[in-house]
């Protein structure tokens, strides 16, 4: 048996070996990068100072415009002259001018001056018709801002709207609307006299002024109406007044309700005409030039107001409703008198109706110039002819009852004489006269008796001693010399 051959033992070294120790790079340091701004040169310094002073002064207009709109609640005009000023200057024109709008014409409202000469030129220019032709037309109508760089140079613009821009040395335009509710209500309009085209910033700054213009006109527009309800609030308080304390004196709530008519009717005269047996309507109350010692009183009294087509006030009789004239020398037909007069040119009429019957009319007028009252000066009118009603109504209803009791009483006293003189008629006769003379006015009494065909005196009553006298010495009479007694005797009726 071969023996197997030993394994060889390799020899292997005892130690461990060394671990490999890696170094961590070491970080570099960047290098900081400064960067270097350049250096303001003196161009984009005076441009940067240049445009930091617009900006203060536009602060500077904008708070005092907002400072004047605080100041003059209840007057717009301030805030218009401000602006206009304002505007000029912070856009470097050489005139300024703010407009309203009035219907279909815009009226000029404020304006920065330009020497009397030129002036003069821009206010014989308005007011001007708004027929989107020219700049501030345009503006109002498309309620966008408008820019000219150079009139004579834009199309669209006629020779004459040119010829009529070099008279007035304007040659570039900047204007802008005032807005309110997507409506143009004014414009404002800033020019110069070389064309050199406003800027997108200087439109901007106007459109500022315009909407502060907008907010001063909301602001007077809201202060007046405020003021104006409570005036009328007031006055109509002070006639329900007048109506409970004065239910005897018809006069004195009348001339109330007419001087309060006219202060917040904003009218020149007026008066109120009451209903005669004759078909005419004279004037009762009146206040202003419309007065007893008036020219227009006269004309009214030789040829007084009936119903009819010719004149503000007849109609509204004839018609029995509220008539508004603004021009009465519009009117073919107008009475020539009043006409001629020139007593007014604006005439409202509003007719006092008591179940559907005219009672009488409260006229309003204002002389002068065309002024036509607005719809809510008409329906305060309405209101005061309606309280004029309920005192009429007032009255009458006093001096109905005031009667039928001082009837009542006077038939209570003579019952009571009677009842006391049995034998004797005469103290009748006295009570009935004295009663009489009492309840239905006059300057005398009489009560009579026929005994046979003759007439008697029975007792008489008279307010002064001579009729009493005269009374007396013209009984007896013979019945057939008093035809009066004579035909009541025959009918039995009252005459």
């Amino acid at each position: 048996m071969v023996a197997k051959p030993a394994k060889e033992k390799i020899a292997r070294p005892k130690t461990r070996p060394k671990a490999v120790v890696r170094k961590k790079p070491v970080a570099r340091k960047k290098a900081a990068v400064t960067k270097k701004t350049p250096a303001k040169t003196p161009a984009t310094a005076a441009a940067i100072a240049e445009a930091l002073r617009e900006a203060r002064e536009q602060q500077t207009a904008t708070a005092e415009i907002l400072k004047v709109i605080a100041s003059s609640p209840s007057d717009v005009q301030p805030v218009f002259d401000a602006i206009a000023a304002s505007a000029r200057r912070l856009l470097g024109g050489d005139a300024a001018l703010v407009a309203r709008r009035a219907g279909d014409k815009l009226v000029l409202a404020a304006y920065t001056s330009s020497g009397n000469a030129a002036d003069k030129v821009l206010r014989s220019l308005f007011p001007a018709p708004i027929t989107g032709q020219g700049h501030m037309g345009k503006a109002i109508l498309s309620g966008a801002p408008v820019r000219i760089g150079d009139i004579q140079a834009a199309a669209g613009y006629s020779d004459a709207f040119k010829a009529g821009a070099r008279t007035r040395g304007v040659r570039s335009v900047v204007s802008v609307p005032m807005v309110r509710d997507g409506v143009g209500i004014g414009v404002i309009s800033v020019n110069r006299s070389v064309a050199s085209e406003f800027s997108a910033h200087q439109t901007d700054l106007l459109k500022t002024f315009a909407d502060q213009a907008v907010i001063a006109i909301e602001n007077v527009r809201l202060f007046n109406e405020t003021k104006e309800a409570l005036e009328q609030q007031t006055a109509t308080s002070n006639v329900l007044k007048e109506i409970s304390r004065s239910t005897f004196d018809l006069n004195k709530v009348l001339q109330s309700l007419l001087d309060s008519a006219i202060h917040l009717g904003r009218a020149t005269t007026g008066g109120m005409y009451m209903p005669h047996p004759d078909g005419t309507y004279p004037l009762a109350v009146s206040t202003g030039g419309a007065g007893a010692s008036g020219e227009f009183a006269k004309t009214l009294r030789a040829n007084p107001i009936r119903p009819g087509r010719d004149t503000t006030t007849g109609l509204a009789l004839l018609e029995r409703r509220t008539v508004h004239t603004p021009d009465i020398n519009a009117v073919p037909g107008y009475r020539e008198d009043i006409v001629a007069g020139g007593f007014y040119r604006t005439n409202l009429a509003v007719p006092m109706l008591r179940d559907g019957e005219v009672v009488g009319v409260i006229v309003l007028t204002r002389g002068g110039d065309v002024s036509p009252f607005t719809d809510k000066q008409i329906e305060l009118v309405e209101t005061f002819a309606a309280q004029a009603v309920i005192a009429i109504g007032n009255v009458r209803q006093y001096n109905e009852t005031k009667e039928s009791l001082e009837r009542q009483t006077a038939t209570a006293e003579i019952l009571k004489v009677i009842a006391e003189s049995p034998t004797d008629v005469q103290p009748v006769f006295d009570a009935i006269a004295a009663s009489a003379l009492r309840l239905l006015g006059g300057r005398s009494s009489a009560v009579t008796r026929l005994i046979g065909d003759t007439v008697h005196l029975a007792a008489q009553d008279s307010t002064d001693a001579a009729g009493s006298e005269a009374l007396s010495s013209y009984y007896p009479q013979p019945l057939s010399s008093v035809r009066g007694i004579a035909n009541v005797l025959r009918s039995g009726k009252t005459e």
